[in-house]
């Protein structure tokens, strides 16, 4: 059975009453997690995470080192996934472009998040940037996690956003996004996807050639904690925690 700690137990409930309502994960369940996710909240959510044995061990078991540079912690699987995601100083990231199955509504907790909005470019309409598409298919009935390379894709840039600690976004089904590179610089979010409405996802490569990696090798509770513990420390959260 799921362990839930209570720091998520309030959150959990209302996630979920959120979604029966409205059916998506929108700006409002953004403004949740905006107001939800203080400083001490943080700290206690890390604190669990570091001295619960039990519940470390069943977020590690869903939880990987993304393609696309950041720690995606899976705090809630419920129908709707609560994840943090740590993007930490330095990690390697291919910058693809993608869509979801699921809206998302999400909240930066640190640093500043620069991310683009992309389309696809009609036959007679100048492009941004042409690279090959697949079609990603998530692991299941024991099947790894699939990129079936489809065609060469011409898109054009929408718009760039920079979000900075504190800010929220929602981003309806079959959004063409990119995240982009934050280099030396620690960036985190919490994000929360609805349901599936979709049966894949669009898996554009950041540039050409590029084979998106899509192995998602779970992590062990100490991979875990010492991404949550590089996060607290640079961060400087317990010390909220204890004011």
């Amino acid at each position: 059975m799921p362990h839930t700690p209570a720091v998520l137990q309030s959150l959990s409930v209302q996630i979920a009453a959120h979604l029966q309502h409205s059916g998506s994960a929108d700006e409002a369940l953004a403004a949740l997690l905006a107001d939800t996710a203080t400083a001490d909240w943080q700290a206690a959510l890390c604190e669990a995470l570091l001295t619960d044995d039990v519940f470390a061990a069943q977020v590690a078991a869903r939880s990987y080192r993304h393609g696309n540079g950041f720690l995606k912690v899976v705090l809630l699987d419920r129908g709707f996934k609560l994840r943090l995601h740590l993007w930490l100083p330095g990690a390697s990231c291919e910058e693809n472009i993608h869509d979801h199955r699921w809206s998302i509504a999400s909240t930066i907790l640190a640093g500043s998040l620069h991310s683009e909005i992309w389309a696809d470019a009609a036959n007679d309409e100048q492009f941004d940037l042409q690279a090959g598409e697949y079609r990603y298919q998530a692991a299941v009935d024991g099947q790894p996690a699939r990129a079936i390379p489809l065609h060469s894709a011409p898109l054009r840039l929408v718009e760039r956003n920079s979000r900075s600690a504190g800010s929220h976004y929602a981003l309806p089904p079959a959004t063409l996004h990119r995240i982009c590179s934050h280099g030396r610089q620690l960036v985190a979010t919490l994000m929360c996807s609805g349901p599936a409405v979709a049966g894949h996802t669009r898996l554009i490569a950041g540039r050409e050639g590029l084979l998106p990696e899509v192995a998602a090798r779970r992590l062990s509770v100490a991979e875990l904690r010492a991404g949550i513990g590089h996060f607290t420390a640079l961060a400087g959260l317990f010390p909220a925690l204890a004011a």
